[in-house]
């Protein structure tokens, strides 16, 4: 399994239009529909108003490379400037 966690770091105040964006356009549905998603969730910080988590579980690292390169992808890349100041990732494998 590989284990993703994406630490963004919203503009002030944007951390709930930056979430709101991904689910009109229904990137995360499509993201947990791809082929070796199990788990793809977002998750508000109680300590810091401009953070958002996203925990991601793919049954393997390969599964994970190919989601990066969908089509989705490159939409919430193409908005993703205009809500978040930086991102943070840690993965690992088990």
């Amino acid at each position: 399994m590989f284990y993703l966690n994406v630490f963004y770091h919203t503009k002030d105040g944007m951390r709930e239009a930056f979430l709101n964006r991904i689910k009109e356009l229904g990137i995360d549905e499509k993201v947990r529909a791809e082929k070796g998603c199990v788990k793809y969730d977002y998750y508000f910080s109680d300590a810091d108003e401009n953070e958002l988590l996203l925990v991601e579980l793919w049954e393997t690292k390969e599964d994970q490379q190919i989601h990066v390169q969908q089509e989705h992808m490159k939409i919430l890349m193409s908005f993703k400037d205009e809500f978040v100041k930086s991102t943070e990732l840690k993965a690992f494998e088990a």
